[in-house]
């Protein structure tokens, strides 16, 4: 987050930010983290394939990109036939070994907030200018990863080296056990991850089981939209003084400065947040970026790099 605002804020004319979302193949190594508990069972990632990310970043370096492409961030997915919550990608994957997300993990014990997993409604838009979208979906996972798992099934050798559901679990309750999981924190007392994984211990106490009726489903793709206090349709260059401030009290804060810069880019002009903090930053890091108070950020990060 640091790193990317220090880019908006450099004064470059050509750099751009691509905000990858889960990548599929995702790195082995990934599945011996403790993340694998800080995505509550129904939250949703627009997943994108490993070769469409890698023909994004090929066509990023071609001299048609317009020039109009640059200074902004854009969210890369493969689609909307990649939404998927954790239970339905965990349960798509495991079925030709007859297991399911249920079988993997404790229901109060997988976080029920703040996992960065959603829909993009605007993911199209890196699509429509780089043109890297190529493989449907329905082919990726069925015609392609799912065959696969099903042809791993049913190969007699590795179905026999294949672990049981019972020995995954115990597996997961390991990593859940390292620093950053939700068995760490708990036992640890570490209320600030408590609060971000659960809400409160009490809340975490109150989830049900699956037995007891734990609620599995795949979330609206009904697309809504935010009022972020100002009129976005006049676009970041046209916006006065009066939008800059109902953009900021739309956070919980102020613009501190009397008229609207003539550059979006830069100087950095000077904003406040809930908390009091001033800081200096630009339009388009605010707006286009959605970045806010540094030092109050500061503290979420420091929750990342401890896990990490």
């Amino acid at each position: 987050m640091f790193s990317e605002l220090a880019v908006y804020e450099s004064g470059l004319k050509h750099w751009v930010s691509i905000r990858q979302t889960g990548q599929y193949p995702s790195n082995e190594s990934a599945g011996e983290e403790p993340i694998i508990f800080h995505q509550p069972p129904n939250c949703v990632l627009e997943w994108s394939t490993s070769i469409e990310s890698g023909i994004c970043m090929a066509n990023v370096c071609e001299d048609w990109v317009p020039e109009s492409f640059w200074r902004k961030a854009y969210n890369l997915s493969s689609g909307e036939g990649y939404r998927l919550t954790a239970w339905e990608q965990t349960d798509m994957l495991m079925e030709p070994f007859g297991i399911t997300l249920k079988d993997l993990f404790d229901a109060n014990m997988i976080a029920q907030y703040n996992f960065h997993g959603h829909y993009f409604s605007d993911g199209k838009d890196l699509d429509d200018i780089l043109h890297f979208r190529c493989i449907p979906a329905d082919e990726y996972w069925g015609g392609g990863v799912v065959d696969e798992m099903r042809r791993m099934a049913a190969n007699p050798m590795i179905r026999a080296m294949f672990p049981t559901a019972e020995q995954m679990k115990e597996h997961n309750i390991e990593i859940g056990h390292k620093e950053g999981g939700t068995y760490w924190a708990l036992e640890n007392n570490k209320e600030d991850w408590i609060k971000a994984f659960f809400g409160s211990r009490e809340k975490r106490d109150a989830i049900k089981s699956w037995d007891e009726g734990y609620e599995l489903f795949h979330p609206s793709e009904e697309v809504t939209y935010l009022d972020h206090g100002y009129d976005e349709e006049k676009g970041l260059e046209n916006l006065d003084i009066e939008d800059l401030k109902k953009a900021a009290a739309f956070r919980g804060g102020e613009c501190l400065e009397e008229k609207a810069p003539a550059d979006i880019y830069t100087p950095p002009i000077k904003w406040k947040c809930a908390d009091g903090h001033e800081f200096m930053m630009s339009v388009n890091a605010v707006l286009q970026g959605g970045h806010w108070c540094p030092e109050c950020l500061a503290h979420e990060c420091s929750m990342e790099i401890s896990q990490k």
